[in-house]
């Protein structure tokens, strides 16, 4: 069998084996929330809800040289609320936004 003849064997074995077993891992499509909205109540802290979907999110932002740099709230799913906020008064957030996984 031909040097490509190998390669692709083996590939179509793995690609059998990866969808057989499960090992595939879903699409970031498929894992992603939706339905987000960030927004703060004081200028130094965020949070952040995502409505639908699946896989987990938190809310980040960043608090400047002073203030600590970026802060994250807990990992939530979807409905849930991730809270984030700076050192306290006198700093303020910037960039706020989703991370998701």
């Amino acid at each position: 069998m031909s040097s490509i003849g190998t390669k692709a064997l083996r590939v179509a074995v793995v690609a059998t084996l990866a969808l057989s077993t499960g090992v595939l891992a879903a699409s970031p499509a498929q894992a992603a929330p939706s339905n987000c909205s960030v927004g703060y109540v004081l200028p130094w802290d965020a949070w952040g809800q995502c409505q639908s979907g699946t896989g987990e999110y938190r809310v980040k932002g960043n608090c400047g040289w002073f203030g600590g740099g970026w802060r994250v709230g807990p990992w939530r799913s979807p409905n849930g609320i991730s809270w984030a906020e700076c050192a306290g008064p006198g700093f303020v957030m910037t960039s706020r936004q989703i991370e998701y996984r």
